[in-house]
């Protein structure tokens, strides 16, 4: 089932590249980022844990429904353009900042709770 979602997602990513001609658009990241997770958990590197085939098909079930509705959206935007209005945005950039400073220093914590429980040689599999 893996290499089915594998490949539906190759697809969505080739197509909505080809389609969008970015990379920054919702389907080609969502795929593109699921393809990888998928791909990366399909190898079961390092004593991973295989995962069941039902999981991969609610991944693949809910990729479809999404790069479904996404085709649906992409059909009605034609009619959207016609109706364009100029907007703009104010970014507050200090508030971003901040947000970022906050977000930096929470994972300094956990990279340096995790480095702990590396250098202790932590393991959380059991010996039989």
């Amino acid at each position: 089932m893996q290499y089915v979602v594998i490949l539906f997602l190759f697809l969505c990513v080739f197509f909505s590249y080809i389609k969008e001609k970015n990379i920054y658009n919702p389907i080609t990241l969502f795929s593109l980022y699921w393809l990888l997770v998928i791909l990366f958990a399909s190898l079961e590197l390092y004593g991973l844990y295989t995962t069941s085939q039902q999981a991969y098909l609610f991944i693949g079930l809910g990729m479809f429904s999404f790069a479904f509705g996404y085709s649906i959206r992409i059909k009605d935007l034609p009619h959207q353009k016609l109706c364009k209005k100029e907007t703009k945005f104010l970014v507050r950039y200090k508030l971003y900042i901040i947000i970022n400073i906050l977000i930096i220093i929470f994972l300094l914590f956990r990279v340096a709770d995790l480095l702990i429980l590396i250098y202790s040689r932590y393991s959380k599999r059991v010996n039989s």
